[in-house]
């Protein structure tokens, strides 16, 4: 499961009030349940963190006056998320893999990040890699 929520966080159209406690489905995933506030209306309610992610507020008269507000108040991605995982890891790992052609979307989705960053990586060590053996 992600970092949960904190009390005072803005999440869509709502305010963090507490955490209540998990919902557990047949497939064994977890999710969490928070009690939030409207932050129109400021009705308080019991919700999933993904119907909080997924809606920008409880549906009350205040919410659809003030979409592009409540746009704004979304929770958003940074824009280039950095891998976990050290560089000179990553290319070690890479290359120490049986198909690295697979490894690079392994340590994609190990990381959080593209393809295209891992990639990167893999090009940067590997030119250094042959800088240092041409010397």
């Amino acid at each position: 499961m992600a970092k949960p929520y904190e009390p005072g966080e803005i999440v869509g159209g709502f305010e963090v009030i507490e955490a209540v406690g998990l919902r557990k489905y047949s497939c064994g995933s977890t999710i969490g349940i928070y009690r939030v506030r409207c932050r129109f209306c400021r009705e308080e309610s019991e919700r999933t963190s993904a119907e909080m992610r997924s809606r920008f507020g409880c549906g009350c008269t205040g919410q659809t006056k003030n979409l592009k507000y409540i746009k704004s108040m979304a929770v958003s991605k940074p824009a280039k998320p950095e891998p976990w995982m050290e560089e000179g890891e990553i290319y070690r790992s890479w290359k120490e893999m049986r198909d690295r052609t697979e490894g690079v979307s392994i340590l994609a989705q190990l990381n959080d990040v593209s393809e295209k960053v891992i990639e990167k990586i893999i090009a940067t060590h590997q030119r250094q890699e042959a800088e240092a053996s041409a010397v």
